[in-house]
C-alpha cells in the first residue's frame, strides 16, 4: 500500500521524493530513520507519512472517541514530526488507508483520510505546537539512551500516562491500566523491579543476558 501511494505521488510530482533518509544526529539526538516521502507544496516543503489501520483505529481518526478528537494517532504525528524536524520541512501531511471493512462504521478497505499540520500549529488536546511536543518526546528518547548505554533500565514510564508504581498482568482485564503494559512481552521482567531507574545488574537474568545496546558509530 506505501509503495502504491508513494509510486501514484511520484507520477504526479517530479520533486516528489520517496524514502527519504532522516538523520538528527547533527541536531544533537541519537535518532535516525526514512521518512516515506518528501513533498515540495509550493515554498513548503512537507514530510509524506502513510499509515495503514485496521477498521477500529481508523474509525477513530475519521470521528475521534474516548475523549479524543479526530485526527491522526499521536505516536503517527510525533514520527512525522521528527522526521520534519530533520528535514527542516514546515509541516506533516498523513495519510490513513484502512486495511479492514466495518459495515457499521460504513468503513471500507482501502478508504483514506489525509491530515496536514504544520509544525508550529497547536496540537489538540495537548495545547502545544507539534514542534513543542517533538522537541519533547526527542528529550525523552535521548535521555532514555544515554541510560541505557551506561547500563541503566530507565523509570518504568509510559507516555501520556506516567510513571507505572504497578505493573497490569500480561494480557490482563481491560480495567488494569496502562493497557499498553498489559500486551508487553517484558511485563514479567519489569514487574520485577522498581518503579525508579535501576542498574541492569538488578534485573532478571533474562535481562541481563540479552542487553546488548549497540554502542556509538553502530547503526
Amino acid at each position: 500500500m506505501h509503495e502504491r501511494v508513494q509510486s501514484g505521488l511520484q507520477s504526479l510530482w517530479s520533486t516528489f521524493q520517496s524514502e527519504v533518509k532522516c538523520d538528527l544526529r547533527p541536531l544533537g539526538y541519537d535518532v535516525s530513520g526514512h521518512a516515506d516521502g518528501l513533498i515540495i507544496e509550493g515554498d513548503r516543503r512537507v514530510v509524506l507519512e502513510i499509515k495503514t489501520a485496521g477498521a477500529y483505529p481508523f474509525k477513530l481518526c475519521r470521528d475521534g472517541g474516548k475523549g479524543q478528537p479526530a485526527g491522526p494517532k499521536r505516536d503517527w504525528l510525533l514520527q512525522a514530526g521528527i522526521y520534519a524536524l530533520g528535514l527542516d520541512a514546515e509541516g506533516v501531511r498523513i495519510v490513513a488507508i484502512s486495511k479492514d471493512a466495518n459495515n457499521r462504521d460504513r468503513i471500507k478497505p482501502g478508504m483514506t483520510l489525509e491530515f496536514y499540520i504544520g509544525m508550529d500549529e497547536v496540537v489538540e488536546p495537548d495545547g502545544h505546537t507539534l514542534r513543542e511536543l517533538v522537541i519533547e518526546e526527542l528529550d525523552r528518547m535521548q535521555s532514555i539512551w544515554e541510560q541505557v548505554k551506561a547500563g541503566m533500565i530507565p523509570a518504568r514510564h509510559v507516555p501520556e500516562w506516567g510513571y507505572v508504581n504497578m505493573v497490569p498482568t500480561y494480557q490482563g482485564t481491560s480495567k488494569e491500566l496502562p493497557w499498553n503494559c498489559r500486551y508487553c512481552r517484558m511485563n514479567t521482567d519489569c514487574r520485577s523491579l522498581p518503579t525508579e531507574a535501576v542498574p541492569v545488574e538488578f534485573a532478571s537474568a533474562n535481562v541481563r543476558d540479552t542487553w546488548n545496546p549497540p554502542v556509538d558509530g553502530d547503526e
